[in-house]
């Protein structure tokens, strides 16, 4: 099904993410092979380090319950670090996942599983690339995700497993952000856009990387479909507990 490709894609962006940046210990992730990729994907096995690094694993899993319910319009993986002479979180890292549901009528004749395979290859491959050219990161860092959702489609009392209520977290960057436009992935029902915004002094690595298809130097050019904005920090949405 649709739903299961795009928990697919979740698990592997948001393992690539968590691994190149060295979130976890080693004994976090498993090998998987892709269309002769090699891929490292978080494991969910009880009684490993995961289990007090990242929630249990249930972070993943209310992605999965809320894309189940089709009631979500993005989620945000945040890398952030407490300074205390801003006195607040500043983030280093922001990934976003756009997820749009595609209407009946834009349906299988138009998007195949081989062109949504191919989607995802070439999008992890450009994660791969931008994650392992943005630096060092401090080694006192956060991680958390929110979900931002539907109100008319979204029950009141309705929290996906492993997330509460957001609160108003003031949360900046500390120096000048730039938003890249990673790739995009449809399905015959779903269109996910991962973008990523960072500080513009760690994309210096990334600008002199040996780049050599258009696609990964049309990734690294600053996305224009969408400003970003400090303000967007301030997230009133459904926060990790």
């Amino acid at each position: 099904s649709t739903t299961l490709k795009l928990n697919k894609l979740l698990a592997v962006a948001i393992s690539s993410i968590t691994y190149l940046r060295g979130l976890f210990p080693e004994r976090a992730y498993g090998t998987k092979y892709v269309e002769g990729n090699t891929i490292s994907i978080v494991l969910s096995y009880h009684g490993l380090c995961l289990i007090f690094h990242f929630k249990k694993f249930f972070l993943m899993l209310g992605c999965y319950d809320a894309l189940e319910k089709s009631i979500y319009e993005s989620i945000h993986l945040i890398l952030v670090i407490w300074l205390d002479f801003y006195k607040t979180f500043v983030i280093l890292h922001l990934a976003y996942f756009y997820i749009f549901h595609r209407s009946f009528e834009n349906t299988e004749a138009r998007v195949t599983s081989a062109d949504t395979k191919k989607a995802c290859i070439l999008l992890i491959r450009k994660l791969y690339v931008l994650m392992q050219n943005l630096g060092p990161l401090p080694s006192e860092i956060s991680l958390t995700m929110k979900l931002f959702y539907y109100d008319e489609v979204t029950p009141q009392d309705y929290q996906p497993p492993g997330f509460k209520e957001g609160e108003n977290d003031d949360m900046v960057f500390e120096g000048i952000p730039v938003q890249l436009m990673v790739g995009d992935v449809s399905t015959p029902f779903h269109t996910v856009k991962l973008k990523i915004t960072t500080e513009s002094n760690r994309l210096e690595n990334v600008m002199h990387s040996d780049l050599n298809t258009n696609e990964s130097k049309h990734m690294m050019e600053p996305d224009k479909e969408e400003e970003f904005s400090t303000q967007d920090s301030n997230i009133s949405i459904r926060q990790v507990r």
